[in-house]
């Protein structure tokens, strides 16, 4: 026992970690309580942020062990979107889309509109678009994807 591992159950700082010093994972989720650092910002698979106390730090029901397994962020959707931006990889967006007549209509979150005559490219930002964006169906292919930055 170093100190740091009361066995209270309860976080107090780093420390005084409340965890068992007898289990080295006192929460069962598959990660040493050693790289739970509770600081609720995930840096590396050493260094997850998560709780040592609890099997499922952001209460999404995955165990924080298999979301750092599955390169996901065991913590909150706002760090998970920081850690992409860090890495120069945006998270993906949805693209919604309905038919109204002879039109379709486009519907993103956030981010760049963009098309193509062709799904392999060139993509060309969409002049003006704003969600929801309608399209005219008209003559050959046209496909859509949102860019995110």
């Amino acid at each position: 026992m170093d100190g740091a591992e009361t066995g209270t159950g309860v976080w107090v700082s780093a420390t005084n970690t409340g965890t068992d010093p007898l289990n080295a994972d006192t929460d069962g989720d598959g990660l040493l309580d050693g790289v739970e650092t509770n600081t609720g910002v995930f840096v590396n698979a050493s260094n997850t942020g998560t709780s040592p106390l609890s099997r499922d730090t952001d209460g999404d029901t995955y165990s924080d062990s298999d979301e750092v397994a599955l390169n996901t962020n065991a913590l909150i959707e706002a760090q998970a979107r920081l850690n992409y931006l860090a890495s120069g990889v945006a998270p993906a967006v949805p693209l919604g889309f309905r038919r109204a007549g002879q039109n379709l209509i486009l519907t993103w979150p956030r981010g760049i509109l963009q098309s193509a005559g062709d799904v392999q490219g060139p993509w060309l930002p969409v002049a003006g678009a704003t969600t929801p964006y309608t399209n005219a169906i008209t003559g050959g292919n046209k496909f859509f994807r949102v860019l995110v930055q």
